[in-house]
């Protein structure tokens, strides 16, 4: 998927989601985000300690790929969705945080 089709398929998604949250102060619209984002990223947590085997056993079925890709785009999605809500171009913030990190680690 491209650069803005991505984009596109946020902006729909964040409007679409904010309709169905019946929420419409933007204070409260990003806590829910960044709230979904927390949960998004523990159901990816959980899935790279199954991958490596470092799951509580109660916990610890066979997981697939596509368990493990489908957290990491849930995480990715909800990450641009917040950005959206807050306002903040990820382009822009992407390129100046590689930019730090180029210079941090001298590439």
């Amino acid at each position: 998927m491209d650069r803005s089709a991505l984009l596109g398929f946020i902006a729909a998604a964040d409007k679409k989601l904010a309709e169905s949250y019946k929420v419409h102060d933007a204070e409260k619209l990003a806590y829910m985000r960044l709230a979904k984002l927390v949960e998004e990223t523990g159901e990816l947590s959980a899935e790279v300690l199954k991958r490596f085997g470092r799951q509580h056993e109660s916990k610890l079925v066979d997981g697939v790929k596509d368990d493990l890709e489908n957290e990491l785009a849930d995480v990715i999605i909800t990450a641009l969705l917040l950005a959206k809500c807050l306002d903040v171009d990820p382009d822009r913030c992407l390129e100046r945080k590689i930019e730090k990190i180029k210079k941090k680690l001298d590439l």
